[in-house]
């Protein structure tokens, strides 16, 4: 099998922003940032479906309200004409909210180097509290699974 080529690598980014909830409403500021993110980072026609989202939103703080289901409305659709032309192409959609005090092994398999080293000067940022990771690409997978995520 042939390694990914500069099309299947999906499109990322890295901002030090917290996700507003869901069911706050629309957040401007917000979705100014992340279109502001996006527009600078994504280079090539809108990207079509079946599309897979997958976003972490890292906290350096014990304890937050947060929800982890809350985490994508607002970010996903502040995406809607600026990588993708709706966020009903969106197929499958991972939203974790991770725990950064905490040790973690953080991988970079199949992701553009430039916005992992981002992720990493964030995540190693005293000062930055929160830190978003949106990674949008192709679905090609065919299998729903089941059981623990790893």
């Amino acid at each position: 099998m042939a390694p990914p080529g500069p099309v299947d690598v999906p499109f990322a980014i890295a901002i030090p922003r917290r996700p507003p909830s869901a069911n706050r409403g629309p957040n401007a500021k917000f979705t100014a940032a992340v279109v502001a993110a996006a527009g600078a980072r994504f280079v090539g026609p809108l990207l079509r479906g079946p599309l897979y989202a997958r976003i972490f939103w890292f906290h350096k703080y014990k304890t937050t309200e947060g929800d982890a289901d809350n985490i994508a409305k607002r970010l996903l659709d502040a995406l809607k004409g600026v990588v993708y032309p709706d966020d009903h192409l969106i197929t499958h959609c991972l939203a974790a909210r991770i725990d950064a005090t905490l040790d973690m092994e953080i991988s970079q398999a199949g992701v553009d180097a430039n916005v992992f080293q981002e992720l990493l000067q964030l995540l190693g940022d005293p000062s930055v509290r929160d830190i978003l990771y949106v990674e949008v690409g192709k679905h090609a997978g065919k299998a729903v699974s089941f059981g623990r995520v790893g």
